[in-house]
């Protein structure tokens, strides 16, 4: 049976926890890839969920790999910090 692949980012954040737990209470049969900045630290607040967890930092790029190839779903959370990006190109 196919099961979509949904990307996740910001995965332990307060949005994307909320994401997770609405899908793990959906009980979808899909496959969950959870990005976040340093595995070491944030997989032990995914341990109760049934997921795959990878590093990805979206103001590195050298972290930016191909596992987007096989996605199905992306839930793309953006940083905070990216939303000055705007107010600093016009001061400049």
């Amino acid at each position: 049976m196919y099961m979509p692949t949904i990307l996740i980012t910001g995965a332990t954040g307060n949005v994307g926890m909320e994401v997770l737990n609405h899908l793990k209470k959906a009980s979808l049969p899909v496959n969950i890839i959870a990005t976040v900045r340093d595995t070491t630290v944030d997989r032990n607040k995914l341990k109760c969920y049934d997921i795959k967890v990878v590093e990805f930092d979206v103001t590195n790029a050298s972290t930016f790999t191909t596992f987007f190839k096989n996605i199905d779903v992306l839930f793309l959370l953006r940083p905070p910090q990216i939303s000055m990006q705007k107010n600093i190109l016009n001061h400049s």
